[in-house]
């Protein structure tokens, strides 16, 4: 009995000695450049005070760009890998976003000082399978991943001195995404890598944002509507007050809408294989 328990350990340990030299891990932080663009999302609309010749007067501001994205943005991504045999190799991938061109003119009449500011940010986990070829120190892959993952989104508008920021609710992100990864092996462990290819991310859908401050009026002085965003595939049952308007104790209902995010991404790295 003891032979056999020594016998099985033994193929154990020798397996996930096998097994560990195949496993590897990847740091690469990049930049994404975006390559469309969307009309910006009616995600809000809202009253305005802009001044008059004889005072002031409201507006119902629309602050719409016809050429919008918030696909070009810094990366930094991770993995953890198994190379499966010369050729095929699989990956887990964690990646985190964060646009940086933020700012967009309005395109609202009467509104010449009028921008918004998207803040988006997302986290996403991607399973990845890698298909390439080594010879000498160096490698050439074709990698395909989709993944899921969540965004977080804050947009503040901008007209004259009303400045105001909206947050919105944590929702679901879906990409996938394919390219090119150039390998050079420094080491039997330690491998320095160039990779560039397409990320689309969609589905992300909000549900509902709400308002969190105002400069020129506190936000707890907002009616409902005015400071509540709730996003439905269907808008039914809209509650109006007696004179048929808006109810102001009710959010703001809008048909829910998709922020596309299409982007060719590149990035350098580094490669560890630690038992190799």
């Amino acid at each position: 009995m003891n032979r056999l328990l020594i016998i099985f350990l033994l193929q154990l340990i020798t397996g996930g000695l096998a097994f560990s030299q195949g496993v590897y891990f990847k740091l690469f932080p990049g930049y994404s450049f975006s390559i469309s663009e969307q009309k910006m999302p009616d995600y809000l609309t809202h009253w305005v005070r802009v001044p008059t010749g004889t005072g002031f007067t409201y507006q119902n501001a629309n602050l719409i760009d016809p050429e919008f994205s918030v696909a070009s943005g810094v990366n930094l991504g991770a993995a953890a890998g198994y190379e499966v045999n010369d050729l095929l190799a699989v990956e887990l991938r964690f990646s985190g976003f964060a646009n940086t061109r933020k700012q967009f003119e309005a395109a609202g009449k009467d509104l010449m000082n009028g921008e918004t500011e998207w803040d988006f940010r997302s986290l996403s986990v991607m399973p990845a399978i890698v298909f390439g070829k080594t010879v000498n120190k160096t490698s050439l892959n074709i990698y395909a991943f989709s993944g899921i993952g969540a965004a977080d989104l804050r947009v503040t508008t901008i007209t004259d001195n009303d400045r105001r920021r909206f947050e919105f609710d944590r929702a679901p992100l879906f990409s996938w995404g394919f390219g090119l990864e150039f390998c050079y092996a420094l080491s039997g462990k330690l491998s320095l890598f160039a990779e560039a290819g397409i990320t689309s991310s969609y589905y992300y859908k909000p549900d509902r944002a709400h308002l969190v401050s105002s400069t020129l009026i506190p936000a707890e002085d907002f009616m409902t509507y005015q400071k509540e965003f709730v996003y439905r595939d269907e808008i039914t049952n809209i509650s109006t007050d007696p004179y048929g308007m808006t109810d102001p104790n009710s959010p703001d209902t809008r048909l829910r809408e998709t922020l596309r995010s299409n982007s060719l991404a590149a990035g350098i790295g580094i490669k560890i294989t630690p038992w190799k």
